[in-house]
């Protein structure tokens, strides 16, 4: 078992100096390795984190039970002594119901992780497969992707060394936007030319660490932590790869989901039962996704499966293979315990017809527009429409959603789908949700899409970026089509599928400038700098000075 640890906590000196055996000594040290690798944030995970300041949820009685009570005790009290703390708590909890966070101190927080290895014998590892489900379903996804992991052996990545130019105009350009050196935005600017850096040394030095997460099954590795303004620069077997993605995915996998047959249907398939079980079953239980077409009453059910009490008649017309039958139907429309009306059914399936092959963001927005709009204007909302669809789709909080001008318009362009979506983080929240298009994304894009590519074509690279698929120039018209034709095949939607050629230019975009000066402007002065300060980790900064001392 492989742990990400932080560098800067001595384990070794801080358990040799309890004078206990060297068994004992051995297992407490193996397991304060586990306590820093649950609480540990770097520049591969900060993202996951950064909504809770940074803190790492961790319940005490579940860690008992893989640690046990009193090699846990042992390690909090050494982790937290008052004297010289390496970790600090939030105190943000409630008993039965909410777990204590915890973060590395300023101190400890530099940055600079290492691995450390388990012994898979060692009686804490199957404590910890036992008592963490998502640890044993990752191992599961590790073994199912198994081609997708062996890619990062059979093909050879590395960096076109041009790229450090680039670096180094971004860098330049940068500064010259500093006033009077600023200490407080160069320590931000250096802390991100040290993270690329880091980026590219790791991947030269083939510290890819691949792994499946068994909670929403999607595939990570440094070269998912690739920034997008880098990835022209990197190479696969000297040749550089090119993306093939699915446009405006989130939406369109809402729009799969929004189905009967994806709730309610328990046969190996594009459903809720095959790629999260354990949540499956949850709901079943709950009877929530068993709609009325379980009950035996002689009802039809539409292709999106809510039923109507209504007369829908229509004229045979068939959009993204979604079918409007000529005939009367009649029955009850239910899902997440709430019936939806005529007008919120034919609104799902409105939604459903999107033509997800264009740009989904442009039509919705020119579709729902009264007046006419200029090109100006609908890029700045495309934009906004875009970065806020996020919030749209799992911010479950009641009183931000009703402050969002996008989820308002998102509610007034698709009522039925915005009702959908708020019973359904309701019932389930806003994470659930986002593990089920994850999950379904695996299913559809690595499950079926990659696994078929590899058959058919067992000598080509295949590496995954989450809704993206990389491979060389050669195979992307094979890889474009398996998308598109697997996706139709699987939801009954067809989805957008867009070709990302790598474009080397050592100059930056004067927008990647404006972006990452835009995080940099405002820090300027101790009390700002605090704010952002978790996100600025010393090693970053050592290795940009490092590499800023060569250019100068």
């Amino acid at each position: 078992m492989r742990l990400v640890i932080p560098v800067s906590v001595d384990v070794k000196s801080m358990v040799s100096g309890l004078n206990l055996s060297d068994t004992l000594s051995k297992n407490l040290k193996y397991r304060i390795y586990y306590v820093l690798s649950r609480i540990v944030v770097h520049d591969g995970n900060m993202e996951f984190y950064k909504d809770n300041d940074y803190y790492r949820t961790m319940c005490s009685e579940n860690m008992k039970d893989i640690l046990g009570p009193r090699y846990y005790r042992h390690a909090m009290l050494l982790l937290m002594n008052p004297n010289d703390p390496v970790i600090e708590c939030n105190h943000n909890y409630q008993t039965g119901k909410y777990c204590k966070s915890y973060r590395l101190t300023d101190k400890y927080n530099t940055g600079k992780v290492e691995y450390r290895s388990l012994p898979e014998d060692l009686d804490v590892v199957n404590r910890i497969k036992k008592n963490r489900p998502s640890y044993r379903e990752g191992l599961a996804m590790m073994e199912k992707y198994d081609f997708l992991i062996s890619q990062f052996d059979k093909h050879g990545l590395s960096v076109d060394t041009s790229v450090f130019e680039y670096i180094t105009n971004m860098y330049r350009q940068l500064k010259e936007r500093v006033i009077r050196d600023n200490k407080y935005q160069m320590m931000v600017i250096h802390n991100l030319i040290g993270r690329w850096l880091n980026i590219l040394d790791r991947l030269n030095d083939g510290d890819l660490n691949p792994m499946v997460s068994g909670k929403n099954h999607r595939l990570n590795s440094l070269f998912t932590q690739i920034p997008k303004n880098l990835r022209p620069w990197i190479l696969c077997d000297g040749k550089p790869l090119v993306g093939v993605d699915v446009m405006s995915c989130q939406p369109y996998l809402l729009a799969t989901v929004m189905k009967d047959g994806f709730f309610n249907s328990s046969i190996e398939g594009y459903n809720l039962h095959t790629i999260y079980p354990t949540l499956y079953k949850k709901l079943y239980d709950r009877n929530m996704v068993q709609g009325l077409w379980n009950t035996g009453n002689d009802l039809v059910v539409s292709t999106t499966g809510y039923s109507n009490n209504y007369v829908v008649s229509s004229t045979n017309n068939t959009s993204n293979n979604i079918s409007y039958s000529s005939s009367t139907i009649k029955y009850s429309p239910f899902m997440w315990c709430h019936y939806f009306d005529s007008k919120e059914i034919k609104n799902i399936q409105e939604y459903q017809s999107i033509p997800f092959e264009l740009d989904y963001y442009t039509y919705v927005i020119k579709t729902n527009s009264d007046t006419e709009i200029t090109p100006e204007e609908l890029e700045k909302e495309r934009s906004s429409f875009k970065k806020n669809t996020m919030y749209i789709l799992f911010d479950g909080h009641q009183s931000r959603r009703k402050n969002n001008p996008k989820v308002k318009y998102m509610d007034e362009c698709f009522p039925g789908v915005n009702k959908w979506l708020e019973l359904a983080l309701e019932h389930l929240g806003g994470k659930e949700l986002s593990y089920i298009l994850q999950r379904s994304e695996s299913y559809f894009l690595l499950n079926k899409v990659s696994r078929r590519f590899n058959q058919e074509n067992p000598s080509a690279p295949i590496f995954t970026i989450h809704d993206g698929l990389y491979t060389h120039e050669e195979y992307v018209g094979q890889l474009q089509t398996l998308i598109s034709d697997t996706g139709l095949e699987l939801t009954g939607i067809l989805p957008g599928v867009k070709i990302e050629c790598p474009r080397i230019e050592i100059n930056p975009q004067i927008e990647d400038v404006d972006n990452h000066w835009k995080k940099v402007k405002w820090v300027t002065n101790q009390k700002q700098f605090d704010k952002k300060k978790r996100r600025v980790f010393q090693s970053n900064i050592d290795r940009a000075l490092k590499f800023i001392n060569t250019i100068n």
